[in-house]
């Protein structure tokens, strides 16, 4: 017989286990499987409740009710499942974490966290899979798994890796957690812990390390969280504290935040990985604040956060952090590149409270369910930036379909620079989501002249190797459409596909996109336009759904239909022209770009984009960018790209078997032009997922052989 914990009611039960660090003592003889008192109150539904329990210890969103979950290959499980996408094998996932590119054998790894038995999160294990080329996968054991000491026996929290790190090896910084629940809502329990594990074989089974390397946060902070540590290296830093670059000098962040204060990123310093003095906050922001209207609210805490240095096509270094912000109601994945503290000065010192780190522009990086972004290195080079995106079903006690969460598609991030923008509405004047970084006055022939402006921004795009997902034999290109005030149907019809279009000579104030998933009856349909008034590119999803399904209709619930929408402005852009340029000549900022620019005479109708001046005919002429669409749709999820950098993402899910069609839209009167798509694509993982050959056993933490 097992003897265990005597509990009076499922509360007391619960507050001890959240509570306490001792559980009550009184003891109870339990009943063996198959007896009649063993039988007697089992439930039979999927969970129990231990799992409704888990729900409770692990999160700061208590769970009240379990359901039936599908099981991999039933029609539920497959009704809203992606193709393309990273996924797990089934049950939860939340955060990418610590990818790498693997040079000696050219493979991708990717971990995620991972819930290997329910939909609802707890359990938090390190999810593993391979790819050669970053869009298709294959499963490796887990990786990392919880319950096997004492600093990581609640939970694997997330993390970030670092090549020839400890002993040699590469290594996974990671978070391990023995306090919960973990929320900075919450008083914090000191239960979050900076460790570490190596692998010895290429990446295909890991080994913990016996302690932390960070037992916890600074002593006398009353912090929020404290967690996601990222080990890198900076030249800017090293210059800032007056570091030897030829010698070991590496760093490490942990996001989090100071109760009442605001959320902070904790900055480390290490010769040797292992032993690491605290150097101060890298950035401190004031809570519930705002850089500018355009860059969403600093929160309360910051999570999974990046620091990159990269260079702009003019060789121009930029200090770049992309963070997750937990805010009240909203959390918002950010973006922001700064400055450091003049060279050879501290002022990142423990006793400091102003952070080190002075924002210049800051953004957010994708304003919908894109959440907890990672960052890995391919092997050209390219910075890839992935996220994950949560489920929009409005299931907030399980999953009936069986999964819960996915990952992004792969974006390479950078500084892209436009040039010679003519600010007709005083657009860039303060802060916001760009730098001006250059100012002239154009001389003209007849003396006057016109201000230009240049601005950096973050880039944003899809990784160029998404293309490989593509079909050749479910390929449309279609030639230059005018539509007035109309839409047009496509040939081309599907759940998942690939939409590249060039949008062009609207009036200012209109509305130009596409219906996308759309049904027959017109029932359903998900649209993606950018409204020229708002300025916004915005994803309506109020027709998204008629609500239909069994699953949604057996439990009473609705999608969530609210739009989804992030800030995007088109710029006005002065060409010069030369006495041998014609009227087509491209403007200065497409040298480099496939974009184009869209000119537009003067007429009537006041067309986008044409110029307010009074400078001699046939000087120079002011175009308005043209809008450059890269839309991915996946069965139940939507990714939007805009001229290389905007990027916005939402969660659908259509009813109507005929909701495949693929529509362009207008207001008014718009251009559409190389206009593609690519139905049919190329699933990311075997059409059976296999169960890996070998585990990681919770006992030892070694590698074994299943039977």
């Amino acid at each position: 017989m097992k003897v265990i914990p005597s509990v009076l009611t499922l509360s007391a039960f619960v507050t001890a286990l959240v509570f306490s660090p001792q559980v009550v003592t009184a003891q109870i003889v339990e009943a063996e499987p198959g007896t009649e008192l063993f039988e007697q109150f089992r439930p039979v539904y999927h969970f129990a409740l231990s799992a409704f329990v888990t729900a409770l210890v692990f999160s700061p969103q208590v769970a009240t009710a379990q359901i039936v979950e599908a099981e991999p290959g039933t029609e539920l499980f497959e009704q809203f499942r992606p193709v393309y996408h990273f996924l797990a094998r089934e049950k939860w996932m939340n955060d990418p974490c610590a990818p790498y590119y693997d040079e000696a054998t050219g493979l991708y790894h990717m971990f995620y966290q991972s819930n290997p038995d329910s939909t609802i999160w707890g359990n938090m294990t390190w999810g593993h899979a391979v790819s050669k080329d970053q869009v298709t996968w294959k499963d490796f054991p887990d990786a990392l798994l919880p319950f096997q000491d004492k600093w990581d026996n609640l939970g694997v929290f997330s993390g970030f890796s670092m090549n020839n790190a400890i002993d040699g090896k590469h290594t996974v910084f990671y978070t391990g957690v023995s306090a919960l629940p973990i929320s900075w809502k919450k008083e914090y329990l000191f239960g979050e812990h900076v460790m570490y594990a190596t692998t010895s074989n290429d990446g295909s089974t890991w080994h913990k390390g016996s302690k932390p390397l960070i037992k916890l946060p600074p002593k006398g902070m009353d912090v929020t969280g404290w967690r996601d540590p990222m080990p890198f290296h900076s030249k800017s830093l090293d210059k800032h504290f007056g570091f030897d670059a030829t010698a070991d000098s590496n760093y490490l962040l942990v996001a989090g935040g100071i109760r009442d204060e605001g959320p902070r990123i904790f900055l480390y310093h290490s010769e040797d990985y292992l032993d690491w003095e605290y150097k101060g906050f890298l950035l401190s922001q004031e809570k519930n604040t705002s850089f500018s209207p355009y860059s969403a609210n600093w929160g309360f805490n910051f999570e999974t956060t990046i620091y990159r240095e990269m260079k702009d096509e003019d060789g121009e270094l930029h200090n770049v952090m992309l963070f997750a912000a937990e805010g009240d109601p909203n959390r918002y994945p950010m973006w922001a590149t700064g400055t450091f503290g003049a060279a050879g000065s501290d002022s990142g010192s423990s006793d400091s409270d102003d952070g080190l780190f002075t924002p210049l522009m800051v953004g957010v990086s994708d304003r919908s369910d894109w959440y907890a972004n990672s960052i890995y290195t391919d092997k050209n080079g390219k910075d890839v930036l992935i996220g994950w995106i949560t489920e929009d079903n409005n299931f907030a006690e399980g999953q009936p379909q069986g999964w819960d969460g996915i990952l992004s598609l792969p974006r390479e991030v950078g500084i892209i620079t436009k040039r010679d923008i003519h600010d007709l509405e005083d657009h860039l004047v303060g802060k916001g989501d760009w730098i001006v970084s250059e100012t002239r006055n154009v001389s003209l022939a007849d003396g006057s002249t016109i201000p230009t402006k240049t601005i950096k921004t973050l880039k944003v795009r899809p990784h160029s190797d998404l293309k490989l997902l593509r079909n050749p034999d479910a390929y449309e290109e279609l030639p230059l459409m005018r539509l007035n005030g109309t839409s047009k149907a496509l040939k081309s019809k599907g759940k998942s596909f690939e939409l590249k279009a060039q949008v062009s000579g609207f009036k200012r104030g209109a509305q130009v996109g596409f219906a996308l998933r759309h049904s027959k009856s017109a029932g359903e349909t998900t649209t993606v336009v950018y409204d020229d008034k708002a300025k916004k590119v915005i994803i309506d999803r109020s027709s998204s759904s008629n609500g239909k399904c069994d699953v949604f209709q057996d439990n009473d619930v609705t999608p969530v239909a609210d739009p989804v929408w992030g800030d995007f402005y088109l710029y006005d852009e002065v060409e010069l022209l030369d006495d041998d340029s014609d009227s087509d000549a491209a403007s200065a900022s497409d040298v480099d770009s496939d974009s184009g620019s869209d000119e537009l005479t003067d007429d009537s109708d006041s067309v986008a984009g044409e110029a307010d001046s009074e400078v001699d005919d046939g000087t120079y002429k002011v175009t308005r960018e043209n809008l450059n669409f890269h839309v991915f749709v996946d069965v139940s999820t939507v990714e939007v790209f805009v001229n290389d950098r905007f990027a916005l993402s939402a969660r659908i899910y259509p009813c109507d078997e005929t909701s495949e069609g693929i529509w362009l839209t207008a207001s008014g009167g718009a251009t559409f032009d190389k206009i593609k798509v690519w139905t049919d694509p190329k699933h990311a993982w075997p059409a059976k997922r296999k169960v890996p050959t070998k585990k990681v056993s919770k006992k030892t933490g070694k590698s074994v052989d299943l039977e």
